[in-house]
């Protein structure tokens, strides 16, 4: 006798609509529950936390407040708005990126808006951002430099000198600490320089490798054996030069010359803490002349 062969694709299964509208009410509610148990459970709750972009000597209450609230989370579930309203008491924040590393671990990327100067606008202080942004307010803003500008070069809420620019971009690659000692810079016959509170003159000739030339800076400055240098030429970062020290000092290639920029000038030192400062003036730049040549320089008032 043999075997009845029936083709599978003859072969249906009706399931009936009721069933099948069940199952949905049923499962699902048990899946979504469950998920939403997990994701604020002990089993995926932060334990450690990674934070970039908050490094600067002046951020440590920042970090510890940002830490402290990411641990109340978990890997499943991190807030992000609650992360940015907890940094904003400390920082302008710009941006913030959450990501998760399960089970246990929470990295946090943070975009700070820093002001490194201040300049006056229709009557009124304002901050300035490291690639020029006019900012409406700004933490401390009576510790930053002061920017003497023209109403001609600020459209639109942002710097449009090329040469001003250059100098908040040194500013804004400055270590906190040390931006904050920066009483004066200008264009001049080494190009641009940085004049700290009771420190020395800082050649960097121009914008580019900023950071670098700060760490360089850095170094040298923290050297015993520099104290009381009258000046650091770090336009060549892995070559620093120190002069001002009895010694000769060590030359390096000038920089092309650079035409008339505005100045940044530090509020004067005054008892009261934050008291206003005057603006400084524009100063002209001279030809380019020699490393060891004086600089020459004038300079015409500045509108505040």
């Amino acid at each position: 006798m043999s075997a009845l062969a029936i083709p599978l694709r003859n072969l249906s299964v009706r399931i009936p609509a009721a069933r099948i509208v069940l199952v949905v009410l049923v499962v699902v509610p048990l899946v979504f529950g469950g998920w939403l148990l997990l994701r604020d459970s002990s089993l995926v709750n932060v334990r450690q936390v990674e934070i970039v972009g908050l490094s600067g000597y002046y951020d440590h209450a920042a970090r510890a407040a940002l830490t402290d609230e990411a641990l109340l989370m978990t890997t499943m579930h991190p807030d992000s708005d609650r992360l940015v309203s907890t940094l904003g008491q400390y920082v302008d924040v710009a941006d913030l990126r959450v990501d998760s590393d399960f089970p246990h671990g929470l990295k946090i990327s943070v975009d700070v808006r820093r002001a490194v100067a201040t300049t006056r606008v229709g009557g009124r202080r304002v901050a300035l951002a490291a690639d020029g942004l006019v900012l409406a307010t700004a933490r401390d803003a009576n510790l930053l430099p002061r920017f003497g500008l023209d109403s001609g070069t600020i459209t639109d809420g942002q710097v449009s000198g090329s040469y001003q620019l250059a100098i908040l971009q040194v500013l804004g690659a400055a270590p906190d600490v040390f931006g904050r000692r920066v009483k004066s810079a200008r264009y001049g016959a080494r190009g641009l320089t940085l004049v700290l509170n009771d420190g020395p003159i800082l050649i960097f000739g121009d914008a580019k490798n900023a950071a670098n030339k700060w760490k360089a800076a850095v170094a040298v400055l923290a050297s015993p054996s520099t104290h009381g240098a009258r000046y650091v030429d770090v336009r060549i970062a892995e070559r620093p030069a120190v002069g001002g020290l009895g010694a000769a000092p060590v030359t390096v290639k000038p920089v092309p010359p650079t035409p008339q920029v505005a100045a940044v000038q530090q509020p004067a030192p005054s008892a009261a803490a934050g008291a206003p400062g005057a603006i400084a003036p524009i100063q002209a730049a001279p030809q380019q002349a020699p490393v060891n040549a004086q600089p020459q320089s004038g300079a015409v008032p500045v509108t505040p």
